[in-house]
């Protein structure tokens, strides 16, 4: 599927693959140039020792898993991509398409899109797919930049996680190469406050929702929304404040109505600086 529909520009790959080196052992991509550009009719055999100039790519792409919960068909995976350098528009955007042929996918990075309304600052363009109906299994996976460098490698699912093996990684950069994919009846966020007494509030708070609720023991990972380090005894929450905050996670398998009831008073009885973040393994935000 081909994502984006504004009139592509011409992006700073085509100035990088401009720049030229010497070839080395130790280099991991040769872009071969064409037979007319390393000889010529003039030139003799002594020339053909003379070292080849050809191009190499810096890193201009990221690449993230992430786990779209409130998908309804397949597995929910996308992919998630961004440049390495600013754009000067906070919704430039980056036009991609996927193909699937049984076990192998393609991912091909066109160009930037420039925004027919800019909207100004300077921002990483976005883009992104979604791997639609992908079955628990191991993927050959191309990822191809601008038909200039294709990159391969597997992509695994588990019920338990996604995971991306790279053989080669030029041109891009994976952020995280494995997700730990977030269990059913999973309850998570955050509680802030400020004094000492808010402190005291918002731990009876988790306490009220820990007494609904069951443990969840996890596996240490990046879960995309959450991150679960030190034997599952740490737990760093997507966008949470570095300071005065309680977090949490729990597993629950009651009722909406009887949840929604419970927040409603929770947050109606909150003093001061004490504010609930809660998300659920559908997607939702509370």
């Amino acid at each position: 599927m081909l994502s984006g529909s504004i009139t592509p520009v011409s992006y700073r790959l085509q100035e990088e693959a401009s720049k030229f080196v010497y070839m080395s052992p130790k280099m991991k991509l040769l872009l071969l140039l064409p037979p007319i550009a390393w000889f010529s009719a003039s030139c003799n055999l002594e020339k053909l020792n003379d070292p080849i100039i050809i191009p190499v790519l810096d890193q201009e792409f990221t690449f993230d898993l992430w786990e779209n919960l409130a998908a309804t068909n397949g597995t929910g995976l996308e992919i998630q991509i961004s440049t390495t350098e600013l754009e000067d528009c906070l919704n430039s955007q980056i036009l991609t398409e996927q193909t699937r042929t049984d076990q192998a996918l393609n991912l091909r990075v066109y160009d930037i899109l420039d925004p027919e309304v800019c909207d100004p600052g300077q921002a990483p363009a976005q883009g992104g797919e979604m791997m639609h109906d992908l079955a628990p299994g191991t993927y050959h996976l191309n990822v191809d930049i601008q038909d200039v460098v294709v990159n391969s490698g597997n992509l695994i699912i588990t019920p338990n996680y996604f995971r991306v093996e790279m053989d080669t990684q030029e041109g891009i950069r994976w952020v995280h190469e494995e997700l730990r994919r977030v269990p059913a009846n999973t309850l998570w966020g955050y509680i802030t406050y400020e004094t000492i007494d808010e402190r005291t509030q918002a731990l009876g708070i988790k306490n009220e929702l820990a007494a609904m609720s069951g443990e969840l023991p996890l596996v240490d990972g990046y879960y995309g929304y959450f991150e679960v380090l030190n034997n599952d005894t740490q737990l760093v929450v997507k966008d949470m404040p570095p300071f005065n905050v309680l977090p949490f996670k729990f597993r629950y398998t009651g009722g909406d109505e009887e949840l929604s009831s419970w927040l409603e008073n929770a947050r109606a009885s909150a003093t001061g600086a004490i504010h609930i973040i809660l998300m659920d393994a559908a997607g939702r935000e509370w």
